[in-house]
């Protein structure tokens, strides 16, 4: 399970952002950011929005990859 995997889950378990960022070694923005997001797609069943597709990271700006997965 990865980091990201993990937010929700232990925020489901009453963990606050701060617990979780110390737990996770990663800063509290993170956590709220992935909670946020998480928090948002609540109204979306699963069969549209799948537990892998919400947990993806969000597009980001910038230039095209230059390498391809193969």
């Amino acid at each position: 399970m990865t980091l990201v995997h993990k937010i929700p889950v232990a925020a489901a378990q009453g963990s606050s952002n701060a617990q979780i960022g110390r737990e996770l070694a990663l800063d509290v923005e993170t956590v709220r950011l992935w909670r946020d997001r998480w928090v948002g797609l609540q109204g979306i069943d699963l069969e549209t929005l799948n537990v892998a597709e919400r947990l993806q990271d969000a597009p980001r700006l910038g230039a095209p990859p230059k390498f391809t997965a193969e």
